[in-house]
């Protein structure tokens, strides 16, 4: 097969991004080509990996968002970018499926399928009802226009799509649910895990760290984690990995409670391995994910991860992770006090989560169940 994967992720790393990749990738380990448009073969997510040849990357040109307008701006180039780039580049070279995923990927997928007489697909990671399930009042808070009618444009191209995939049950439902059950949701393809990726870093000596993974965005809580750590003594120092809109918030939150944070920004997987494998444990309190890779990174590493409770993990990570109450400092604090003071429960927790990621997810096992999807895709055809 030849594939396009429409990953959007520019010079930073999205959850959406890193699984398109990773499925591109195991593909073309496969010998399927598999091109991947809006991500650089320069990214530093790639820094120093070998790459299969049948794997193409595709830089677009983007307008960082640094003064007003250069959003709109950055739209504008991008419709260009996919009517004279990757149209022209769908009709030239035979491909089979376009996949996209989220938003704008999703609804240029649908539309650059249609146009080129191809067949289109989506991983569906959050939808609205699904996010105002979980936020709550938080969900109106970021309801705005352009963000209102950049979902509707969703809906419509979900609708139009050939294949929709969830990335958990979850996902699959609720996106169901808001199509009104007029479409099945294939899948889930779960994440994975390479473990020979990571074989080097579990020797490091674990340090007086904790670490944080993911974007920095309000509905992560990552304010919830750093008020914690002021409430215990000797603290370790939170390793944070990842970047976003909050970064700055929380590093002044930081300055000004006194807590130890260091702020990595985006890392290759191999400066990711390590600095998971040094830590005590892995902390996760985002109030929405589609999936949450992160927490299944930490067990890989034999390190145990405490996840703000919320249905999604228990589907992924059932009773290998720990549980607390979302958005509340004190229970945190208490379940990190918890595993601080026991190194005999961190190591045990770490082992058995490591022993179910090692027997339950991985890269070959999400790729086996895409690769059957697709063919089936086009075999209806």
């Amino acid at each position: 097969m030849h594939l396009v994967f429409l990953a959007d992720m520019k010079c930073g790393v999205t959850g959406g991004g890193y699984l398109l990749y990773r499925l591109a990738r195991q593909l073309a380990l496969r010998g399927h080509r598999a091109d991947v448009f809006g991500m650089s073969r320069r990214h530093r997510l790639l820094a120093g990996q070998a790459l299969p040849p049948t794997l193409h990357f595709h830089d677009r040109p983007y307008i960082p968002r640094r003064f007003p307008g250069a959003g709109r701006l950055d739209h504008m180039l991008d419709a260009a970018y996919n009517r004279m780039v990757i149209r022209r580049f769908l009709r030239q070279h035979g491909v089979d499926v376009i996949c996209g995923k989220l938003r704008t990927p999703a609804i240029a997928a649908v539309r650059l399928a249609q146009q080129a007489g191809i067949r289109s697909a989506n991983f569906v990671f959050e939808t609205p009802p699904w996010m105002q399930h979980d936020l709550g009042t938080r969900w109106d808070e970021i309801r705005h226009a352009p963000f209102r009618h950049s979902w509707a444009r969703t809906r419509e191209a979900y609708l139009a799509c050939d294949l929709l995939i969830g990335i958990s049950a979850l996902s699959a439902h609720w996106c169901e649910t808001w199509l009104g059950h007029t479409k099945t949701v294939a899948g889930p393809v779960y994440a994975g895990i390479d473990f020979t990726e990571i074989t080097a870093a579990t020797a490091m000596a674990e340090k007086h760290q904790l670490v944080y993974s993911g974007r920095l965005h309000p509905y992560k809580n990552v304010d919830t984690l750093i008020r914690a750590l002021q409430a215990i003594p000797d603290a370790p120092t939170l390793v944070i990995i990842g970047d976003g809109s909050e970064k700055p918030r929380l590093q002044a939150l930081a300055a000004t409670l006194g807590v130890r944070c260091r702020f990595l920004g985006t890392v290759t997987d191999a400066v990711k391995w390590q600095v998971i494998a040094e830590s005590r444990f892995m902390v996760f309190p985002s109030s929405h994910e589609g999936f949450g890779i992160p927490p299944m990174e930490a067990l890989a590493c034999g390190k145990p991860c405490l996840c703000s409770d919320k249905a999604v993990f228990r589907e992924i990570y059932g009773d290998h992770v720990d549980y607390f109450r979302e958005q509340d400092v004190e229970d945190l604090r208490a379940h990190m006090q918890r595993l601080l003071g026991n190194a005999a429960l961190r190591q045990a927790r770490g082992l058995a989560g490591q022993a179910f990621i090692r027997k339950q997810y991985s890269w070959d096992k999400a790729a086996d169940t895409l690769e059957a999807l697709l063919r089936s895709l086009l075999d209806a055809a």
